[in-house]
C-alpha cells in the first residue's frame, strides 16, 4: 500500500511541473508572432564611430 502512495504521489507531482512549465512555455513572448524586440537605441555605444573615446 505505502509502495501504492509514493508512486501516486510521484506521479501527481511530476504531472503538476509539467503542467507548469507547459504554462511557463507557452507564455513565452518570443514565440508569439506578434512579438517585436525592443528598438535598439540608435547610439552604439560600442560602435567607434559613434563612441565619445578613441
Amino acid at each position: 500500500m505505502t509502495e501504492l502512495i509514493a508512486f501516486w504521489g510521484t506521479a501527481l507531482i511530476i504531472a503538476i511541473v509539467l503542467v507548469a512549465l507547459r504554462d511557463v512555455y507557452t507564455d513565452d513572448p518570443r514565440r508569439s508572432s506578434s512579438h517585436r524586440p525592443p528598438r535598439s537605441h540608435h547610439d552604439d555605444p560600442f560602435s567607434h564611430t559613434g563612441a565619445w573615446f578613441h
